[in-house]
């Protein structure tokens, strides 16, 4: 038996560690968006939105899509407020109510020091973004990687930076129990030992 294919057609961006379900943003919408739905794989029913409400979801080619942690527990998405400077923020959902529970400003994260943004600036993609944003599962730490190959760890409390490296190649990956974190370089493989950063 198959299912009939929506009459809509729409772009996944993730989908759960556990295959029930994956993210796809509203027809017309590439790039920038209000809304997530949320869609059950087996019969491609909304079972949920996510509502940026006046921020928009971002994503490009340089930019990662609103993806699901690896324990599939929280939906991580690209904010771009909506204010007179806009700042760039990384939101935190829970997968099973979709509820907003961080809104992390990520303007620290830039490691451009001397690019300060301006009132006027477009809807383009943040230097300090990049193809790779992965949270620890504790949600304790932010591996961040930019379209510059540079890999950065960050502390999300303290917003302080933890290490970094260059010449980085997404995916980067945390171990599930949190003590471990493993990025490609252009070297090799490369192993983090998180216990000794806290």
């Amino acid at each position: 038996m198959t299912t009939a294919l929506p009459e809509i057609w729409d772009l996944v961006s993730a989908v759960s560690p556990d295959g029930h379900q994956y993210l796809t943003t509203p027809p017309g919408t590439l790039g920038s968006y209000k809304q997530i739905e949320v869609r059950s794989v087996a019969d491609y029913r909304i079972t949920g939105r996510i509502d940026a409400g006046n921020d928009r979801i971002f994503e490009d080619q340089w930019s990662q899509p609103p993806r699901y942690t690896a324990d599939g527990k929280f939906i991580v998405a690209i904010v771009q407020a909506n204010e007179k400077v806009r700042r760039w923020f990384l939101n935190v959902y829970r997968a099973d109510s979709l509820e907003l529970i961080d809104k992390i400003d990520t303007t620290e994260w830039n490691p451009r020091k001397d690019r300060v943004p301006q009132p006027d600036d477009s809807l383009t993609t943040p230097p300090h973004f990049g193809a790779e944003i992965v949270i620890s599962p504790d949600r304790r730490l932010a591996a961040v990687g930019n379209h510059e190959h540079s890999f950065r760890l960050f502390d999300l409390k303290s917003k302080r930076e933890l290490a970094h490296s260059t010449f980085a190649q997404p995916p980067f990956f945390f171990t599930p129990d949190g003590t471990t974190l493993i990025t490609n370089h252009a070297a090799g493989v490369r192993i983090w030992n998180l216990e000794k950063m806290k």
